[in-house]
């Protein structure tokens, strides 16, 4: 079983900060800590029917139901489970415990989570970059098809690029987005992201060189160590911005 070693940048209050290291380190991690309540659908035994679909929507990547309880209406995804975000290297969830998830009025104390899941547990967060990239990859013309191909295949691995072709193969945005979902769900693609050096600006300036969802909870024994980081240390080789894409 194939497993990755990531890192995950959290802020806390300082009063606190000692009870919550000690409760990751005891207890592991929950996936409910946070205030984000995020949950995706496991579609890695199906990629291969879902990619051959051709009138392929999010109905199929993001099936859903509405519901009603004691908040009154909402959406429920349908089979989904609550993840966490990490990153797959130190400098990147660096960025989020130092300086994303600050708040620069209050009294915190930053740690990064190191642990270790199985790859089946793994997904590619493409919140702040990739989902960009397969929707509105032809919002400056056509004519950088093979430039933006190029620097995805540099960024995720170059099975990313039979994904983005289809996508860019219609003007349905329904179709784009899910066959983004795909991509993120497919381990080559994840192994791949797990390895890039290369530096990605996106959304809300977020920095980051890999970004994933991690199916939760985490259990104890697969935490490695929970520390306060030093500083951001993010080597600048090379930068892709996602205004620039």
């Amino acid at each position: 079983m194939k497993e990755l070693i990531l890192f995950r940048g959290i802020t806390v209050p300082a009063d606190n900060a000692e009870i919550v290291r000690r409760e990751i380190l005891t207890e592991g991690i929950r996936g409910d800590e946070g205030s984000w309540n995020i949950e995706i659908v496991d579609l890695k035994d199906r990629l291969q029917i879902l990619y051959d679909k051709a009138d392929l929507t999010t109905n199929d990547t993001r099936p859903s139901r509405t519901v009603q309880d004691g908040r009154g209406w909402h959406i429920e995804t349908i089979d989904g489970f609550r993840i966490i975000c990490a990153c797959g290297d130190e400098s990147g969830a660096s960025y989020y415990a130092l300086d994303h998830n600050r708040h620069p009025q209050k009294d915190e104390i930053s740690f990064i989570i190191k642990f270790v899941v199985p790859l089946s547990d793994v997904y590619i967060d493409g919140k702040d970059f990739l989902y960009t990239c397969f929707q509105f990859w032809d919002r400056k013309g056509t004519g950088i098809f093979a430039s933006q191909s190029e620097t995805l295949s540099k960024l995720f691995g170059k099975t990313i690029l039979k994904y983005f072709e289809k996508a860019a193969s219609t003007d349905d945005q329904k179709y784009r987005v899910a066959m983004c979902d795909l991509a993120c769900q497919d381990d080559q693609i994840i192994s791949d992201h797990a390895k890039n050096k290369i530096i990605i600006k996106g959304r809300y300036n977020t920095t980051f060189c890999s970004a994933f969802f991690v199916k939760s909870p985490i259990a104890a024994a697969r935490i490695l160590s929970v520390e306060i980081p030093a500083f951001i240390n993010l080597k600048v080789e090379e930068i892709v911005q996602l205004d620039n894409f």
